[in-house]
């Protein structure tokens, strides 16, 4: 297989992409669920044995609460939406 350059090789500083996942609910979802849920998904996520099988499969568990999952997806759509626009990829 020919050698291909990485973005930083091929001139282009800074350039960071990750795949990520978070679970998500019904906007009108109760606090007290939503507070359920983040519990036991962060109980689970710190498990010594979830998190060696995430790990094997080169997933790195983040846990957090549901701003902190609420401004990483902000943070996002305002990034990806300043490349959408400079590259001109039409909407859809």
């Amino acid at each position: 297989m020919a050698a291909v350059p990485t973005a930083t090789e091929s001139g282009v500083g800074g350039f960071v992409v990750a795949s990520w996942n978070a679970l998500a609910a019904p906007a009108k979802t109760p606090a007290a669920i939503v507070q359920r849920l983040n519990r036991e998904l962060v109980s689970t996520l710190e498990s010594a044995e979830v998190a060696a099988k995430l790990r094997q499969l080169n997933v790195e568990p983040k846990p957090g609460t549901p701003a902190q999952a609420a401004q990483f997806l902000q943070d996002e759509i305002r990034r990806w939406s300043a490349v959408i626009a400079r590259a001109r990829i039409p909407l859809q």
